[in-house]
């Protein structure tokens, strides 16, 4: 097998590509928004991972967003992983795609986090994932407003890559304190 691994921009997504995508995620996880790649919003500059065979179809993708998360009243700038779906289950995709994004979360050095159904959190641990059991009812979100909200997906359990910040070994070491998200679970 000839996989092709690619890291793309959102704007440099095809339509097909984006069209893929959401299509996917609406599959997936019932998601109701839509990714739109335009100058004016997040996901033109979003890091999108795409694994494709040797014809270009697209077998499995991710999303990476370089974001700011704040822990005891200290800011730090992470990954947040989301979205990674293989379209066609039980084949590998998804874990050949990740080991690939590994290699990219670690070179970059930053702490990648993302939230996980607890139904899929044994993929994560295989692919050598840290787990925060029921990590998620432990993220604030705090809006514009400066108002928190708890997780409003029912639970599940944060994933990580460890980075250079110590940031993991921070929330491990204070599992009673929040982690502070400034946007809705990316």
């Amino acid at each position: 097998m000839h996989d092709k691994f690619q890291i793309k921009p959102g704007k440099d997504l095809t339509k097909l590509e984006v069209d893929l995508i959401n299509k996917a995620r609406s599959l997936e996880f019932n998601s109701k928004s839509l990714i739109n790649p335009k100058p004016d919003n997040e996901d033109w500059e979003k890091k999108y991972f795409l694994l494709k065979d040797q014809n270009d179809k697209t077998l499995a993708f991710a999303m990476l967003l370089e974001i700011e998360v704040e822990f005891k009243r200290v800011r730090h700038s992470i990954l947040g992983l989301s979205n990674l779906i293989a379209i066609n289950k039980g084949k590998g995709y998804g874990k050949i795609l990740i080991f690939k994004m590994k290699k990219y979360i670690k070179k970059s050095g930053l702490t990648c986090i993302g939230f996980c159904n607890k139904k899929i959190t044994g993929f994560y641990k295989k692919c050598g994932f840290g787990v925060i059991v029921d990590g998620c009812s432990k993220t604030l979100y705090k809006d514009i407003k400066g108002n928190f909200q708890s997780d409003r997906f029912g639970g599940g359990d944060l994933i990580y890559i460890k980075g250079g910040d110590g940031l993991v070994r921070q929330i491990l070491d204070n599992p009673k304190e929040n982690l502070i998200i400034f946007r809705p679970h990316w």
